[in-house]
């Protein structure tokens, strides 16, 4: 199988759904989809917002092994301006660069 000529990515290849919120779809965004997902094994999870000044907050989730469900991530779950993790793979993002022009 060769992933980069499909049309969606199998849940079982998926190690990170990241979920960006919009107005027209909040209550599916926050609280539908996650539980689609986490249904489908996928590990970790993150839910984009936007915050103050319309600068991406990331929300950081991982799926709880025992109940199959997201949690929160323990180290820092919600990432306002800067989104730095090792989970599941290193990343350190300047959020508020993302919008500036």
């Amino acid at each position: 199988m060769d992933i980069a000529t499909l049309d969606c990515i199998p849940a079982a290849s998926a190690v990170l759904a990241i979920e960006v919120v919009s107005p027209g779809s909040r209550k599916e965004d926050k609280f539908l989809k996650p539980g689609m997902y986490a249904e489908a094994g996928i590990d970790y999870y993150w839910r984009v917002e936007r915050g103050e000044e319309n600068v991406p907050v990331v929300h950081e989730f991982w799926r709880h092994y025992e109940t199959g469900v997201y949690a929160p991530s323990p180290e820092q779950p919600t990432h306002i301006s800067k989104l730095t993790t090792e989970v599941p793979f290193p990343l350190d993002i300047d959020l508020r660069g993302l919008i500036e022009i």
